[in-house]
């Protein structure tokens, strides 16, 4: 008896189920893996915070700088012993609103970024390991210039390490106000961190809000690959947990840094996010590629019993795969406390799949893109950096 398309044997039925469902499974285990991880254990840090520091590298920034800086000198358990501000060859007043804050705080450092950026690939990545050799405390806490820290900040990552944390991750989240398909994109990403963490084998990272214990970043000469343009955070916390420490996401609602920086070109920065992911491990690659299919395929798998009555388990597999993203994102948002509603979350995992088949566009089609004034080819292209026209 032939086959047909409307007949398919059962095991190619069951194994499209697995196909489309797993990686939303996947997903799902590793935010409860992360949250049973969570709270187990109690860092040993100076009530004073002398034993932390923190880093903030800023390009072109006018706009925010100056709320960030006050927002990391606003501490309230824990205020860091110093705060080095690196000002990557901005040509707006970045550098000037710090220096001026810097008068009325003494903990607050500004430097420009020393590097010859003629000759260099990764600019930011060279100001951060310039920071990185100007703090001596045992911790130091990276976020951008674009992003607002909450009061509890410090505390609220320090005390999610233990002596065996080489890194802590924090959630990042817009204000009110920015496009949604922003947040739904920093939701996905907030918990894809929180997952991979969970699961022990850090994927990505988002350099809003990193606390680096200094060993860690000497033991792999943090940032790593600084041939690159990007990936100065997720590779950076990749190389960590390969050197044997352990890589955890804060759960802590007081630790979410306000992600001011929805600001430029959105194919430009998916081609810079994306352009790194060739150097991620090969079981996150194999499963970004392996989302990314299902991601293509979600929208013809939902029709097909219109065409294909024998299919509608297909179909079925699909919405049980968007209700397990929905479920996550709106666990997740409540526990974080984010500001988003379930319909914002469903609409989210509906868009998930064009965003990921964007990212993917963006690093095929997109070679070289600009981003905050500078010209950049994509990793996979030899890697150069100019100024903008």
């Amino acid at each position: 008896m032939m086959l047909t398309w409307n007949h398919p044997p059962d095991w190619l039925l069951a194994f499209g189920v697995l196909f489309v469902v797993l990686p939303s499974v996947l997903l799902v285990t590793g935010l409860l893996l992360w949250r049973a991880k969570s709270g187990r254990w109690v860092a040993q840090v100076a009530t004073d915070g002398s034993s932390i520091g923190i880093a903030v590298v800023g390009r072109n920034e006018q706009q925010t700088v100056g709320l960030c800086l006050e927002s990391v000198l606003a501490q309230t358990h824990l205020f860091p012993k110093v705060v080095r501000f690196i000002d990557d060859d901005s040509s707006d007043r970045t550098k000037e609103i710090a220096e001026q804050l810097a008068v009325a705080n003494q903990c607050l450092e500004v430097s420009a970024n020393p590097v010859d950026r003629g000759l260099c690939h990764s600019p930011k990545k060279e100001a951060l390991a310039f920071a990185f050799s100007r703090i001596d405390t045992q911790w130091i806490a990276v976020t951008d210039a674009d992003c607002a820290v909450p009061a509890d900040w410090l505390s609220s990552l320090i005390a999610n390490s233990d002596d065996s944390c080489g890194a802590v991750l924090g959630a990042s989240w817009p204000p009110t106000g920015v496009p949604e398909t922003y947040r739904w994109e920093r939701l996905i990403a907030n918990i894809s961190m929180a997952s991979a963490c969970g699961w022990g084998f850090p994927a990505s990272a988002c350099g809003h809000s990193i606390l680096y214990r200094r060993q860690a970043i000497e033991d792999v000469g943090a940032p790593v690959r600084r041939d690159l343009p990007s990936g100065d955070d997720d590779l950076t916390v990749q190389a960590i947990a390969r050197t044997g420490w352990r890589v955890v996401f804060c759960d802590s609602p007081e630790s979410v840094v306000t992600d001011h920086g929805a600001r430029g070109s959105r194919l430009s920065q998916a081609a810079r996010h994306q352009s790194v992911t060739r150097f991620y491990p090969i079981r996150w690659r194999l499963l970004f590629a392996w989302t990314s299919l299902v991601g293509v395929l979600s929208y013809p798998l939902l029709l097909s019993p219109l065409i294909f009555p024998s299919c509608s388990i297909l179909a079925a597999a699909t919405i049980v795969k968007v209700a397990l993203d929905t479920a996550a994102g709106v666990w997740f948002s409540r526990r974080m406390k984010l500001d988003i509603t379930p319909p914002g979350v469903l609409a989210g995992s509906l868009f998930l799949p064009i965003w990921l088949v964007w990212r993917v566009f963006a690093h095929v089609f997109r070679g070289r893109y600009i981003w905050r004034g500078r010209q950049f080819e994509s990793a996979r292209n030899l890697n150069t950096v100019t100024k903008a026209s």
